[in-house]
């Protein structure tokens, strides 16, 4: 009866609640919501920090977070690199020659790159670890590697004396993995998984100092690490992580979180500029773990999606970690002239930096050899044929170890004893928003009326601050004990569908319209309940843009992630709060609840279920049975290290479970645990 009262409801009351025609309320308070985000963002970055003894302290936690944050914790294993030179290319017309490689930073997880290094090497030579941007080197179905692309970076290094070892990025290497999981193609369940492209090349480049290392003609006391804008944020990332580098120039790979996420410049960059952000980072963190390090900012001054101005933000709360260990000299700001690009004018102040501080030339005479590119791309090339037994194209899927779920319990204490240790694990790795739930409910009426003895009260909630969220309410006039309240959660696609309904409907009452009129008005008041509809943050009213599909839809949840707020757990939250909420509307505060979804609703009431006891029973329709089924939009943060779906409504237990809709999806580990519970909470509907 429940899912036929759904659809017999949008013919009452779409034509006088007002669901709003457009999308500029929903705009301006998410962009509001935005500014407030990364306003407490920005409030938490290195602040509160006195002296150098606390610096050091939060040193060690912001590094652990890290590395967590890119999937590093713990790290994969240091297993032999199993190294390999296939080919030397020697020029003495350079004096240089480019030994090409190739290395396992995990089992089958292959690194190509070439290592150019100077002929005559008197002693052990200081070296450099050259990471690439995003530069596509391909012919036909042959991809030669980003490394290849920028060959006149370690070309110069090389002629001046340095070993430099320059390696491919998955996406654009030899062997071609992917950074677009979300970017492109719809793999939120990279979110869930706590995965990031980020975390596999900030481990390669960690294992590429390990073979830098290794090498004979390497000095390990004398390294450097540079590259440009994907380069960039990837000496970001190992100068972070790793204090076997000395030097650093990181050019174009960074800026703060208020031009990425208030400014809009997330949506000119890919998946691994950015950690799975669950502590909340601006970016200036990860710069000032380089501290006391020899560093230099490098940047353009009209760069479109490093724009100066969060530049030179992140430079400055940078720098006062600096003065902490008096080193305020090993701190340089570089700003040229020009767009987002690779310019002589950015390479000759980078290379002078080196010859600074890893050769401790000071004598400022300037350099005259220029970066230029020598070399055909075929003969970088490192495989003829690549490996059969390569896993790089695959490793999302291996990188962050996933959940598997164990086999259900055979008794019902050994199932809470891993349900208990579940939901301690969602607070404080998942959601990690109970501070924002116990938040002061703001809970206001703003209409009501009656028709043919029905009562419509509409209610407006708060919930971050910055949404005002409606809840409807509908009942039958004349009150009978024993009424029992269904809270239904709306999601885009049902709220499309109502809207739609409204405005054919508007107007003249057809023979139709009544006869469904009068078979609502039967369900409300012969069957004794209260009906509310509640649309979370970007649903109906608040809706902040209509085709869910767009890649500008998939830039706004990207914005989302990136201030540490998966977008379905800021639904969790405003589900918590409608069900809070719920309690205080006279009349209701003793009913019980049956708490209705569906899709990716039906996912976000699992979790606001679980924490909400408020809720006697639920009912879902299209429930997936995992964060990697379809609708792709059903991603929390980290979730998929710990748990899936079907363990989490297993939480739900002893209260009932319905679910409608299912279609062949597995539910075996869900109808498993039920049957542990005297009176099986759980019916399933095909």
């Amino acid at each position: 009866m429940l899912q036929k009262s759904i659809s017999l409801f949008t013919l009452l009351i779409l034509p006088v609640i007002g669901l709003a025609e457009d999308t500029q309320v929903g705009k301006q308070m998410l962009q509001n919501f935005f500014k407030q985000e990364v306003k407490l963002i920005q409030e938490n970055c290195l602040t509160g920090i006195e002296n150098l003894d606390q610096w050091k302290k939060k040193r060690v936690q912001l590094r652990n977070e890290l590395k967590e944050m890119l999937g590093l914790l713990p790290e994969p294993p240091r297993g032999d690199l199993k190294a390999e030179v296939t080919g030397t290319i020697v020029r003495n017309d350079l004096g240089i020659a480019v030994d090409k490689v190739h290395f396992q930073s995990v089992p089958k997880l292959y690194v190509t790159g070439n290592v150019y290094r100077p002929l005559k090497v008197e002693g052990k030579a200081p070296a450099i670890l050259y990471l690439c941007g995003h530069g596509r080197v391909r012919k036909g179905n042959v991809s030669y590697g980003n490394k290849t692309h920028y060959q006149h970076h370690p070309t110069w290094f090389a002629r001046m004396g340095y070993v430099c070892l320059v390696i491919d990025t998955i996406q654009l290497g030899e062997i071609e993995g992917i950074h677009h999981g979300t970017y492109r193609y719809d793999m939120w369940w990279w979110m869930s998984r706590g995965y990031t492209p980020g975390g596999v090349e900030a481990w390669n480049s960690i294992r590429a100092i390990d073979y830098l290392t290794q090498r004979p003609d390497v000095d390990p006391q004398r390294i450097g690490v540079t590259g440009r804008s994907g380069g960039g944020i990837g000496t970001w990332w190992i100068a972070a992580l790793d204090d076997r580098p000395q030097v650093f120039v990181p050019v174009a790979g960074l800026t703060d979180m208020e031009d990425h996420v208030v400014n809009g410049v997330i949506e000119g960059h890919c998946d691994c500029m950015y950690p799975v952000n669950f502590y909340k980072w601006d970016f200036a963190n990860l710069a000032a773990l380089i501290a006391p390090r020899p560093l230099l900012f490098a940047n353009t001054d009209k760069d479109t999606i490093f724009p100066l101005d969060g530049v030179v933000r992140c430079h400055s709360k940078v720098r006062k970690i600096y003065e902490l260990y008096n080193k305020k000299s090993h701190l340089g700001l570089l700003i040229t002239e020009g767009p987002h690009k690779d310019t002589q004018d950015l390479r000759v102040p980078a290379f002078n930096w080196f010859e600074r501080w890893l050769k401790g030339k000071k004598d400022g005479k300037p350099l005259t050899l220029t970066a230029e590119k020598h070399f055909d791309v075929e003969d970088l090339r490192v495989f003829k044929a690549l490996p059969k037994d390569e896993k790089t194209t695959q490793a999302h899927e291996f990188f962050v170890p996933g959940f598997k779920a164990p086999t259900v319990p055979k008794n019902l204490g050994a199932l809470k004893n891993l349900q208990s240790k579940w939901k301690d694990v969602l607070l404080k790795k998942v959601l990690n928003h109970e501070d924002r739930v116990q938040a002061p409910l703001s809970l206001k009426k703003i209409s009501e009326f009656e028709e043919m003895g029905l009562v419509v009260r509409g209610f407006e909630m708060t919930s971050d601050n910055a949404f005002h969220l409606p809840l409807w309410v509908i009942e039958g006039k004349q009150k009978k004990a024993g009424r029992k309240t269904i809270l239904h959660v709306l999601d885009s696609k049902s709220e499309l569908g109502w809207r739609k309904l409204m405005n054919a409907f508007k107007g003249e009452r057809t023979e139709k319209n009544r006869k469904s009129f009068a078979s609502v008005h039967r369900l409300v008041t012969q069957q004794n309940q209260s009906y509310i509809l509640f649309c979370p943050r970007g649903v109906g009213p608040t809706r902040w843009i209509d085709d869910l599909k767009s890649k500008k839809a998939n830039q706004i949840r990207r914005r989302f992630s990136l201030i540490g707020r998966a977008l379905e757990e800021t639904y969790v939250l405003d589900i918590r709060r409608a069900i809070r909420a719920t309690r205080k509307i006279k009349g209701l505060e003793k009913q019980n609840i049956t708490l209705y979804a569906e899709r990716n609703m039906a996912t976000c009431s699992v979790y606001a279920g679980i924490f909400e006891p408020g809720v006697n029973d639920f009912w879902f329709s299209n429930l997936p049975s995992s964060h990697r089924s379809k609708p792709v939009d059903n991603a929390l943060f980290n979730v998929l290290k710990y748990l899936d779906l079907t363990q989490a409504c297993s939480m739900l237990f002893p209260r009932k479970v319905q679910l409608g809709d299912i279609n062949g999806k597995d539910m075996t580990w869900l109808s498993g645990s039920s049957k542990l519970y005297p009176n099986n909470p759980l019916v399933i509907f095909e």
